[in-house]
């Protein structure tokens, strides 16, 4: 921990400015083997982190995982929970604040992952990667689907109109886009992007619902396709 502290002080003289933002990524990595369940390896986890933050000032951000049951929060011991001060739960295009100590709570907030264009292999294939895309307001926006998004959730609202309960389940959603001869993988993400865009919700794990439109759609359920 000192040599760490000491290589911060370092970089914070180095840029003629402190360091304002810590990010452990994630807490299972830098817990080095030490086990997440355990009361003593936890508080010891955590003390560094208060040791980080009295020693730095700066803000220190842990990136973690929930468990199986993400209804349950983040894996491990509850010493995490009860020390943290604002805990965000990241999910299918969403945010949201499950703790927020001593400040007003924070409404769930939206967002997209677009794809961005890096530049080229040798072989001349692109490099690609995403970027995070905040939606304005906290209001209910459907964003436009691409034609295979199309296919996605037209396939998801076959399945609703024969669900006696209004829920559609994942693996029911994929066995409707079989027809489409994608993977596994390909079809999960396809769920994914049509949840991030605001046209279907995720209630619980792999079970969906539809995302009911209000004064506030920007898109029309008709004209879904972007142009082209």
């Amino acid at each position: 921990m000192k040599d760490l502290l000491a290589l911060i002080d370092e970089a914070g003289a180095d840029h003629c400015a402190p360091v304002s933002l810590i990010v452990i990524d994630t807490l299972s990595r830098a817990l080095a083997g030490g086990e997440e369940n355990a009361s003593t390896d936890m508080g010891a986890f955590v003390q560094n982190m208060d040791r980080l933050r009295d020693h730095t000032g700066a803000t220190v951000l842990i990136v973690h995982h929930s468990g199986k049951d993400t209804a349950r929060g983040a894996r491990g011991h509850s010493l995490l929970r009860a020390a943290t001060d604002t805990e965000i739960e990241i999910g299918d295009g969403t945010l949201r604040v499950t703790k927020q100590r001593d400040l007003d709570p924070i409404p769930e907030m939206r967002f997209k992952l677009d794809s961005l264009t890096l530049g080229k292999t040798e072989r001349g294939k692109p490099v690609t990667s995403c970027v995070v895309r905040m939606l304005k307001k906290n209001e209910f926006v459907r964003l436009e689907l691409s034609e295979q998004e199309c296919m996605a959730y037209d396939a998801f609202c076959r399945c609703l109109e024969t669900s006696q309960t209004g829920i559609v389940t994942s693996g029911r959603w994929k066995d409707e886009m079989s027809v489409a001869n994608l993977s596994d993988r390909q079809l999960e993400r396809l769920q994914t992007q049509v949840t991030e865009a605001g046209w279907v919700k995720k209630i619980k794990k792999a079970q969906y619902v539809s995302c009911e439109p209000t004064s506030t759609d920007t898109t029309d359920i008709g004209a879904r396709t972007q142009p082209t």
